[in-house]
């Protein structure tokens, strides 16, 4: 298991200026991205970067939301709610009151299958990849520990791509659950976590 603090994560600028990026993980093939695991701070109304061929979970972990306007009508980008569309989607974002802190994780679904899915209160599970795949689970809020009693504070991210490791949250933790696995065993290989 992986611990990536936010901190640690160098911010890159949008091109339109209107937020940054600190990629968490991504998963290469050659020149083409096949998934990555990104964190967004937006600060103003924009379009969206696009990304064809993909798909995108996009989940508001700071600030009060986004409308997402497109041409077949507005998607509601609500706090702690994963909002899964096509990365090829023309997308203008409107922040609802004041900036966000968005979690996207973007893939190719030829090659992946994933899903984000909220936890809350007590649980103990297991982050258990699927062969050549990763699991993982963001902190949005509350105590969470990983396998040995280690903390996963509040906006980290615990990454499993090598096997098991189990995660306990206390009864006031909020956390967002991150699965990608391979369609096709050609699929697969080690993702690139940021350091």
């Amino acid at each position: 298991m992986r611990l990536i603090r936010p901190g640690g994560l160098a911010p890159v600028a949008w091109k339109n200026g209107g937020g940054v990026t600190r990629e968490i993980a991504r998963l290469d093939r050659g020149e083409a991205t096949v998934w990555r695991l990104s964190l967004a701070d937006v600060d103003r109304d924009g379009p969206f970067s696009p990304f064809p061929g993909m798909e995108r979970i996009l989940t508001v972990v700071a600030g009060a939301g986004m409308v997402l306007e497109t041409r077949a009508g507005p998607l509601q980008a609500l706090p702690e709610t994963p909002l899964a569309f096509s990365g090829a989607l023309e997308v203008v974002g409107r922040l609802s009151v004041g900036s966000v802190r968005n979690l996207n994780l973007i893939f190719d679904p030829v090659c992946f299958a994933a899903n984000v899915s909220r936890l809350a209160g007590r649980a103990e599970t297991d982050l258990d990849p699927a062969e050549g795949g990763t699991a993982g689970l963001y902190v949005l809020g509350g105590t969470v520990t990983a396998t040995g009693g280690a903390p996963v504070p509040p906006g980290s991210v615990a990454l499993c791509g090598d096997g098991p490791a189990r995660v306990r949250l206390a009864p006031d933790a909020r956390a967002l659950w991150l699965d990608l696995a391979p369609l096709h065993s050609d699929a697969s290989s080690e993702a690139i976590a940021a350091r």
